[in-house]
């Protein structure tokens, strides 16, 4: 036994200076957007070179629906834009906000005329109407948007049940409208542009595909820059996510209600193999809220334990690093956003609280977490 005593000493020395399996986060800081009444996010939130800016929808006790766009700076500083009489006028409401190239945003939004009307807002807060389009505005509701080569914007999302992408230019012309109606009701939920100029979108829609079995699918399409489609495939799933982590064509992240988050290569066929599951479980409709960084990690907002979790994983699926997000709820409005640097930004609902007399302060949490601190090639 005293022989042993020593060597026992020496084996627990080793395990307590062991480095662990993962590591910790670096959370830098978080925000609360909230208010009495209903208060939530209305449309992707996207980021520049400015930091994040939040679209929100707000009922007061009044029960008056208003909408805000609230920018969150790279520091955590908060401010709402003023957005003008125009884009606030009665029967106006805003459909997303797109970053520009040259600084400021363009606000798309709807009215009770039934067409998308496009602004631009500077810094300073003010919005300048641009035009009128002659695309309806009734039920179309932004997923994404992606930023082109040519220094446009292709959106995404869906007109009425149908997938639908609007093309831009950088100043807000809209190059070409197209709705997937014959593909079956559904959303396109993201987008990559290859060094072709075509585009590759993936979207989950319902109904029967000839090759599958399930009532809910991916379905990957190729399109031309005048979008027209060139190749498309169906996949199963009911969530998705493009990952251009570098390659000639990005990975593909899906799940299924339930199920754990899956990995795929996707080739030149649309087809997907070399399969493998992330230890991760997302939200199982529409998009999975996923980035990959700068630094070549992929962020994952899941969920576990009924609590939002943020997952970091290297680009070969090794876990690095995962927090849980508390007082946050795991709703499908949970979005993930790439941010400066090795940053991401986490917008998560909040769990509501009562206020007395029957009122309720609802809103979001808006958290920016860095690439856990220890080199990929560390954790391996």
């Amino acid at each position: 036994m005293k022989k042993l005593i020593p060597f026992l000493i020496c084996l627990l020395l080793k395990i307590s200076s062991a480095e662990p399996d993962v590591t910790e986060l670096s959370h830098q800081w978080d925000v609360d957007l909230v208010r009495e009444g209903i208060f939530r996010v209305s449309a992707p939130v996207l980021s520049s070179n400015d930091g994040i800016l939040v679209p929100m929808t707000a009922s007061p006790v009044r029960g008056q629906f208003e909408d805000e766009l609230i920018l969150v700076d790279q520091s955590g500083s908060k401010r709402k834009l003023e957005m003008g009489s125009k884009l606030k006028s009665k029967g106006s409401y805003i459909i997303g906000a797109l970053p520009r190239r040259d600084g400021g945003w363009l606000a798309l939004a709807g009215s009770s005329a039934g067409r998308l009307g496009v602004f631009t807002i500077n810094l300073g807060g003010q919005s300048v109407f641009l035009h009128t389009t002659e695309i309806p505005s009734i039920g179309l509701r932004l997923r994404g948007a992606l930023a082109l080569s040519d220094g446009g914007t292709l959106v995404i999302g869906q007109e009425e049940s149908s997938p639908a992408a609007l093309r831009l230019t950088s100043d807000g012309t809209v190059l070409w409208w197209k709705v997937f109606g014959e593909i079956g009701p559904g959303a396109l939920v993201d987008a990559w542009e290859d060094e072709r100029g075509d585009l590759l979108v993936a979207g989950t829609v319902s109904g029967e595909a000839s090759s599958l079995n399930g009532s809910r699918r991916i379905w990957l399409a190729r399109l031309s820059p005048k979008a027209e489609v060139l190749k498309s495939a169906n996949h199963p799933g009911s969530a998705c996510a493009l990952l251009a982590t570098g390659g000639h064509l990005p990975r593909v992240l899906s799940t299924e209600r339930g199920t754990s988050v899956k990995v795929s290569k996707l080739n030149p066929d649309l087809s997907l193999t070399d399969q493998h599951t992330l230890d991760a479980k997302a939200f199982s409709l529409g998009r999975i809220p996923a980035v990959v960084t700068s630094d070549g990690r992929v962020a994952i907002l899941g969920v576990k334990d009924v609590m939002p979790e943020l997952i970091w994983f290297t680009e070969a699926g090794q876990k690095l690093a995962s927090v849980q997000i508390p007082g946050a709820l795991p709703s499908l409005e949970a979005q993930l956003v790439r941010g400066d640097k090795d940053s991401v930004y986490a917008v998560v609902p909040l769990i509501p609280k009562a206020r007395g007399a029957g009122a309720m302060e609802t809103g979001v949490r808006i958290l920016k977490y860095f690439s856990p601190l220890k080199p990929a090639s560390s954790a391996q």
